[in-house]
């Protein structure tokens, strides 16, 4: 009932404020909005597959003051997510604490980027809601710190101020290794990558061709990765992976779609009207587009290489803004501007909820016995810590995988 309630809220708000474009109480109720998300994902309880195992691990960290380099050594965790959840452990033994810690730096970081970047921020902070925020908030807790910090870098990526962008690069790096696809955003700069970037004819070329070339790549990926690894780690998790699940494709033809409608066919529609429109030509809505193009891409190489989905956890926030800039707008069609009304919006973008809705009802089992929204609803909470037994189930089912 939580998560519906949520959902209803945005959606009153985005049309007060969207699509009515209303201003009083504008900022009062997206900070309304950002303490209940915060709150859900503070007060969660044995919710998220590797939640419980952040938990779990939680359990036996050592306070601050009794680190030892054993601590950073024994464990593929980076430093500074091992040092802040020392520096929780030292005031308080119980994990919640950790949690609301997490849940505040992510989304108040994600909301100061969606307010700051979208002129349509109550709609963005929807799409956010449904793609986002149980993977950030309830499975991937030391990678959403990366993440956050690349959202941090944002203002130095596209107003290229590069040594304060590279000092974030590090900071992200010591939350999540992950962060290392930072390092090569600034060649995105230079003017040939980006002019290929930006979408023309040439984007249907590309399209095909990245997605053929996932499935090539998917062949020979985890060896490369682990000749050019730079640490024992690296390699280690390479190996590891390639004996999982994520090694490789496991989308049927529909599973297929859903990843094309999601990061292609819906991007690159609301793009085209925005550029038609020239509705914000300014430098920094540019770079958006840009990276709006990386996370397609990124979802294209997805679709052969499942691996490579946990990367656009770093850019699916700029499709959010272009496809809510795009939510609400004029649209032309034979030479003339025409605007929807707000049901007709949201059935324009009912399938892209929809297939977003469908990963959720993905088989969470080989026997499917279990579904992926087992380990999110019913929504557990601090208070009566009620677990149901699918959950129950679902968190015994994930020690084996």
């Amino acid at each position: 009932m939580i998560y519906f309630l949520t959902v209803i809220a945005f959606l009153i708000l985005t049309y007060v404020y969207d699509y009515r474009r209303c201003e009083k109480g504008k900022l009062l109720w997206w900070i309304v909005m950002l303490v209940v998300l915060i709150l859900i994902s503070g007060m969660r309880y044995k919710m998220g597959t590797d939640s419980i195992k952040y938990e779990n691990y939680y359990n036996w960290m050592h306070s601050i003051t009794e680190l030892k380099p054993a601590d950073f050594q024994n464990t593929r965790f980076a430093p500074l997510y091992i040092i802040l959840s020392s520096l929780c452990r030292t005031i308080s033994s119980d994990f919640i604490l950790l949690q609301f810690v997490l849940a505040i730096i992510v989304n108040t970081t994600i909301f100061y980027f969606l307010w700051n970047n979208s002129r349509h921020p109550y709609m963005a902070a929807l799409l956010y809601l449904f793609f986002l925020y149980i993977n950030l908030n309830m499975e991937v807790l030391r990678e959403s710190l990366a993440v956050s910090v690349f959202l941090w870098s944002w203002p130095s990526f596209y107003k290229r101020k590069w040594i304060k962008y590279y000092m974030y690069c590090v900071l992200g790096f010591f939350f999540h290794i992950s962060s290392l696809v930072m390092i090569f955003l600034p060649m995105l700069q230079i003017p040939f990558i980006k002019r290929l970037l930006l979408p023309g004819m040439h984007t249907l070329i590309m399209v095909p061709l990245i997605l053929i070339g996932s499935f090539v790549a998917n062949y020979y990926f985890f060896d490369i990765i682990q000749l050019i690894a730079i640490t024992d780690n690296m390699a280690n998790r390479a190996e590891f992976y390639s004996g999982t699940r994520l090694s490789g494709n496991t989308l049927n033809i529909l599973g297929s779609l859903m990843l094309m409608f999601k990061y292609a066919i819906y991007p690159l529609v609301a793009l085209y009207f925005l550029r038609k429109l020239k509705a914000d030509s300014s430098p920094k809505m540019e770079q958006i587009q840009v990276m709006t193009m990386v996370s397609l891409y990124v979802g294209l190489v997805t679709i052969g290489i499942t691996m490579f989905l946990r990367f656009n956890n770093y850019f699916l926030f700029f499709p959010f803004v272009v496809i809510s800039d795009w939510t609400y707008s004029y649209l032309t069609f034979k030479k003339k501007l025409v605007r929807f009304s707000f049901v007709q919006w949201i059935i324009i973008l009912l399938p892209l909820f929809g297939c977003q809705f469908m990963t959720y009802m993905a088989n969470y089992n080989k026997s499917g016995s279990l579904k992926v929204y087992n380990m999110y609803y019913p929504y557990s909470n601090r208070i009566d810590e009620d677990v149901s037994r699918e959950r129950q189930k679902a968190i015994q089912y994930s020690r084996n995988l």
